[in-house]
């Protein structure tokens, strides 16, 4: 995982109910929420799901959840 893959992961896995706001994880990444950033954390959610697929975890992992932000869908063991 990269850096910043790491800290969305984290977070999502100990946020309530996993469900973090689009602004919540700009907050965490010291970014600017626009149209520029949605696309790219977008790309980044995508690559993230992969990972995890790669790594053994079945279904969809992390959810888009519309004009609201993303939320895990499966335990993940933070180490």
């Amino acid at each position: 995982l990269t850096a910043q893959e790491a800290i969305i992961l984290t977070a999502l896995a100990r946020a309530p109910a996993g469900r973090l706001e689009t602004w919540q994880i700009a907050d965490l990444l010291e970014a600017q929420v626009d149209e520029s950033f949605k696309a790219s954390l977008a790309v980044r959610m995508v690559r993230l799901r992969k990972k995890l697929t790669d790594a053994g975890i079945e279904g969809l992992a992390i959810e888009s959840l519309r004009n609201i932000g993303y939320q895990l869908t499966t335990h993940i063991q933070i180490l």
